[in-house]
């Protein structure tokens, strides 16, 4: 699973979808390619009869994303799923939990 930021005048030639969330598009980003947003996809997706995922507009509008975050877009990737974890204000044995299932 891959989520990416892609500038305005840019044309893909694949099947893909599209999120606009405005000036929040590096935030939703952060979330969706985050620990809790792998976790939370893999758990609240559909799946095909193989088991894979269907990932559709349906899976991500439920994803919980809190409206007032300190995610710093620019740090690394671990400490982007620090400030997510802490934004849900998560503790030590749940972040854990997500953790050991993804």
């Amino acid at each position: 699973m891959a989520f990416s930021l892609v500038d305005g005048g840019i044309f893909l030639t694949a099947p893909a979808s599209f999120i606009s969330a405005g000036e929040s598009n590096e935030i939703i980003l952060s979330y969706l390619c985050s620990k809790v947003g792998t976790y939370y996809i893999y758990k609240n997706s559909d799946t095909t009869g193989a088991g894979d995922i269907m990932l559709n507009i349906q899976s991500l509008i439920k994803f919980p994303v809190p409206l007032n975050t300190n995610v710093n877009i620019n740090a690394s990737d671990d400490e982007i799923d620090k400030d997510i974890f802490t934004s849900y204000g998560f503790t030590k044995d749940e972040i854990l939990y997500i953790n050991s299932q993804i």
